[in-house]
């Protein structure tokens, strides 16, 4: 049986060829993936975010206001509900021992909102890892150990401490959320003011779970050009730089059109740990219909032979690592 969400093999899109005389890329991505902290931008002393300078100049106007941006926004990831699409993956940074990386790797990338998320990574047709959530829960799989790991830990006790100090790549529903393919909260009885940004965008700050989500958008189309997830204090934790839009097809309504960045460039760093970018290739993205085997915890254990499983959750010391 194949893989969840897996195409057939004539469906598979054409993906780079190892590179010869390279380290053994699993590794590299085990060893490098670390605690979430932008490469790109540089936090101060007190966990600020420099963003990268833009070359237009401001606009002397008013930005546009929270209230049209937010519908031009919501309006175009209306029918993002689901969300499935082959995707090359390139790791690039540096690892903790200062030498640099630099692979390919391809997947797949699933989504059904609001909490279901499957990512694989994979390299010659054979999944190494697998990141994932469901309602309650999320995982990340270790395929490439032996015997295989799963880390899982639930939604209700997710937070920045327990998905970095295990070298979790990034919590699933804040890899969704820098895509830009989810909602933003509609206005409520509190204002959520606009700024202009460098480059001429405009930015606007909004809640999400337990933290923030910074996003600047195009003026004339709306579109996300940069978004980041920060916590509760404003530390960035995961930032995500958008660009090449092309259009979903929506199998169900061809009359449907919306456009998502084909290309997002995410960036992560950690002290001692390295640091890297992964850029994603969205390849030829659908809303369509999504197998729930994808998103079931107790049948991918089953069906990718898990020997091992740590929860997140049952791990008091915060200093601490895999037991």
């Amino acid at each position: 049986m194949g893989e969840p969400g897996r195409p057939p093999t004539g469906d598979r899109p054409r993906r780079r060829e190892a590179r010869s005389g390279r380290r053994p890329w699993a590794l590299l991505i085990a060893a490098t993936f670390a605690s979430i902290l932008p490469a790109c931008c540089s936090p101060d002393r007190h966990g600020t975010v420099t963003w990268p300078q833009g070359r237009r100049p401001i606009p002397q106007e008013p930005p546009p206001a929270y209230e049209t941006l937010v519908t031009a926004y919501n309006r175009r990831v209306q029918r993002l509900e689901r969300f499935w699409t082959p995707v090359d993956l390139r790791l690039k940074g540096v690892d903790r021992d200062g030498k640099p990386i630099d692979e390919d790797a391809g997947g797949y990338l699933q989504h059904v909102r609001p909490t279901r998320v499957a990512l694989s990574v994979n390299k010659l047709e054979k999944t190494y890892f697998y990141l994932g959530a469901n309602e309650s829960s999320y995982w990340w799989f270790d395929l490439f150990t032996e015997p295989r790991v799963a880390l899982v830990g639930t939604h209700e006790r997710a937070s920045p401490v327990t998905t970095s100090r295990f070298g979790l790549p990034v919590y699933p529903l804040d890899l969704i959320e820098v895509l830009g393919i989810t909602p933003l909260p509609p206005p409520g009885p509190t204002p959520i003011p606009t700024t202009w940004a460098e480059g001429a965008t405009v930015e606007c700050r909004v809640p999400t779970r337990g933290g923030w989500r910074r996003i600047r958008v195009d003026p004339a189309s709306f579109e996300p050009v940069s978004i980041a997830i920060e916590d509760a204090s404003g530390r960035p934790l995961v930032f995500a730089k958008l660009s090449n839009y092309g259009v979903v097809n929506v199998i169900d309504d061809q009359a449907e059109r919306p456009r998502v960045a084909t290309r997002v460039e995410v960036s992560f760093s950690a002290p001692g740990r390295g640091s890297l970018t992964a850029v994603l290739g969205l390849v030829q993205p659908e809303n369509r219909v999504i197998r729930g085997t994808a998103f079931d915890l107790d049948e991918l254990k089953r069906r990718f032979t898990i020997g091992r499983e740590i929860s997140l959750d049952a791990i008091d010391d915060p200093e601490g690592g895999l037991p």
